[in-house]
């Protein structure tokens, strides 16, 4: 009886020790699984740490866009503004009570060169601000065309009225 009863602690043991051994597989399975898991991981990790500064370099880079478009958007108020005050200024110039009486009794050689100016430098200004259309700036270059020409005949008239008339000699007989 004690033999068997060590025949049967045997084979429990050797029953514990094959659990024990199946136990043991399972657990480096796992431990195997949990690193792949760890190695994955880190691998998502580094990843997104990646992809994080990929976004804060651009999150960076349209701060400053926006921070030159608002500046550029300052400047082109600012330059429309100018715009705006100098087609106001020739407007003023043209409509003046002293323009409009200049046109009646007096020469237009007498007229401000500075209309002619403005007319130019407001058709420069459109076409460096890229504001107007080609057709407006043409325009408004034949105008100051056709003023300067107006200006030069005058001044051409002038200088023929001004000339001292030759002297006729007169015979005696």
């Amino acid at each position: 009886m004690a033999l068997r009863k060590r025949d049967e602690q045997r084979r429990a043991m050797l029953h514990i020790m094959g659990d024990l051994n199946e136990l043991n597989r399972r657990l480096g399975d796992q431990r195997k699984a949990m690193l792949h898991i760890l190695v994955d991981y880190e691998k998502d990790r580094s990843r997104l740490a990646r992809s994080n500064l990929r976004l804060e370099d651009s999150r960076k880079a349209m701060i400053h866009i926006m921070g030159d478009l608002r500046e550029t958007t300052a400047e082109m108020q600012r330059r429309e503004q100018e715009l705006r005050d100098k087609q106001e200024q020739l407007v003023q110039a043209a409509s003046s009570p002293r323009s409009a009486s200049s046109h009646g009794r007096r020469p237009r050689a007498q007229q401000p060169p500075q209309q002619h100016r403005l007319v130019v430098g407001n058709a420069v200004d459109l076409i460096e601000l890229g504001v107007a259309d080609k057709g407006q700036i043409v325009r408004e270059l034949r105008q100051a065309m056709q003023q300067v020409s107006k200006a030069t005949q005058i001044i051409s008239h002038l200088r023929t009225f001004g000339r001292a008339a030759p002297s006729a000699v007169s015979r005696s007989p």
